[in-house]
């Protein structure tokens, strides 16, 4: 297809449990330590909100509004409590704000909102603000409505700003959660100046999985990854998955116990080992879906990134998989040029990798690979292992999907075609290539992190293609498209055939999709995509 050179393009330059009891070949410095830590705790019953609504916010231009936050509930399962979350102002991929709520309902038609405007990229890169919200419509079976104004602040230059009749898809998922915080002692390193649980429950397996954050002043602190099932909570297996300060890329294990308390409190008892490594250790800072976010899913692209994950002496270009010899036996790699990744007990794909000593536009060590097929859903940890030695390991949320559009740039141009095969963009992407799109079209569109198809595929292989399950319902702007098909078409790969709706207007217009990836648990494309139309 004449695509092809433009998706590898996209694939290389994304911008976005084992225990590990020592490492060996480096030196580190081992620390036996006692657990004596107390917990208030917050968790129980909840539901997940996510919603995707689309207006104008005044004068700033249109965008979408992505909420992504928790409520609990009460003993019939009704969501009563105060809603925890964030709003985020989205314009692109690279222009957004967002709003931090904490101790607000979300049950009532009406009800009003008041947020601070705590975080910002891009144009808005240090914005502070406030917004006022208030719901048109109390969260329904599938959609919400909201408006409001506000002012957001960029340096010395503030503007006021009103929200029109925000609306869009909205979806609710059950979850079983923990949130506790305490503090302690962690002899003999000392007082523990705060710790905090966070965890969730997966009720069909009865997995509890989650992190103790141990901080024991405001530099140092240790991550542990905790996964375990109720019938073993007396004695509960964790890793050491690094920290901060001095702490950072550390590794070890420890055996702990959760014992209750009053007031739906718990206290943590127990021993284990710290391993503080050297700082040319491995360690991972960030992993998150390809031109997603920082959650993963099967079957799904994801990009590794920190530092002393590869060789410093690679060239350039990196090092990708085109001439792997596994693709001779119709299999994809589970071993580039002696690097590897475990993702939750299980080898990941290696496609790519680059270092950030000699490659410019690699600002940190990178390793893109694809996930290997898996249904685990809560937390887990993945590693790279270069030549044999291990990074420390990384805690993240697994999910059954985790969708994004691939992009061909920064602001979130989607990599999409006419039928033609012709690129589809404005035409400055592209200068003699691509084309906008127009009103009543039917387009290519391009995207990863949905799963399986509903065809059946074997772990490993090279060839993967099959319609995806469920249709998505996709929106461009405020208009639903009509998706025509959505398939797999090699592995991780979907894509998806859309009708730019009528009366779409010319400029560049955002785009979404929402996908039920199981039964009970729905995800949308990540905000601030762009289709272009003329």
């Amino acid at each position: 297809m004449a695509n092809y050179v433009s998706l590898k393009s996209a694939f290389r330059h994304w911008t976005i449990a084992a225990s590990i009891a020592a490492v060996p070949a480096l030196a580190q410095t081992s620390t036996n330590v006692n657990f004596l830590l107390s917990f208030n705790s917050s968790g129980g019953p909840a539901v997940h909100h996510f919603a995707m609504l689309h207006g104008s916010i005044g004068t700033l231009g249109n965008a979408h509004l992505s909420l992504d936050g928790v409520q609990t509930v009460d003993d019939s399962g009704k969501p009563s409590g105060n809603f925890q979350g964030t709003l985020s102002i989205v314009f692109n991929r690279l222009d957004r704000f967002d709003l931090t709520l904490k101790g607000v309902p979300l049950n009532t038609a009406g009800t009003t909102l008041s947020a601070n405007v705590t975080a910002g990229t891009g144009a808005y890169k240090g914005a502070t603000g406030a917004v006022s919200l208030t719901l048109s419509s109390a969260p329904g079976s599938s959609s919400l409505s909201l408006s409001g104004s506000g002012s957001v602040t960029i340096g010395s230059k503030t503007t006021s700003f009103t929200l029109g009749n925000l609306s869009g898809p909205y979806t609710t998922v059950d979850e079983d959660r923990m949130i506790a915080n305490g503090g302690g002692n962690l002899p003999p390193l000392g007082a523990v100046s705060s710790a905090t649980v966070t965890g969730e429950i997966d009720d069909a397996s009865d997995r509890h999985s989650g992190t103790l954050t141990v901080n024991l002043n405001s530099t140092d602190s240790v991550n542990f990854f905790l996964n375990f099932t109720s019938k073993n909570a007396s004695s509960v297996p964790a890793v050491v998955a690094g920290g901060t300060g001095a702490y950072a890329g550390a590794t070890g294990n420890a055996t702990l116990t959760l014992n209750p308390a009053p007031n739906n409190g718990f206290s943590i008892t127990g021993f284990g080992t710290i391993n503080q490594r050297p700082p040319t250790a491995a360690v991972i800072s960030d992993v998150r879906a390809a031109f997603g976010s920082g959650q993963i899913g099967q079957n799904a692209w994801i990009a590794i990134k920190g530092k002393n994950l590869v060789p410093a002496t690679l060239p350039a270009s990196g090092v990708n998989w085109d001439n792997a010899p596994d693709f001779a036996s119709g299999n994809m790699p589970t071993i580039l040029q002696d690097l590897a990744v475990n993702v939750n007990g299980q080898r990941g794909y290696v496609q790519f990798y680059c270092s950030a000593a000699t490659d410019p536009a690699c600002a940190d060590d990178q390793v893109n690979i694809l996930t290997p097929l898996d249904t685990t859903s809560g937390y887990i940890t993945l590693f790279v292992n270069n030549a044999g030695t291990p990074s420390a390991p990384f805690v993240v949320p697994m999910r059954p999907v985790a969708p994004s559009f691939l992009d061909f740039d920064i602001l979130g141009h989607v990599v999409a075609v006419h039928l033609d095969a012709s690129l589809l963009g404005p035409a400055s992407l592209y200068p003699g290539l691509s084309t906008p799109a127009k009103a009543g079209e039917t387009i290519l569109a391009f995207a990863i992190g949905f799963g399986l198809p509903s065809t059946t595929v074997t772990a490993g292989s090279a060839t993967q293609s099959g319609p995806l399950p469920q249709m998505p319902v996709c929106y461009i702007g405020a208009a639903q498209a009509t998706v025509t098909s959505a398939y797999i078409i090699s592995p991780g790969l979907t894509q998806i055939t859309l009708i730019v709706p009528t009366g779409t207007p010319s400029g560049d217009n955002l785009l979404f999709c929402e996908y039920q990836g199981s039964s009970s648990y729905t995800q949308f494309t990540a905000a601030g995509n762009i289709l272009t139309v003329q």
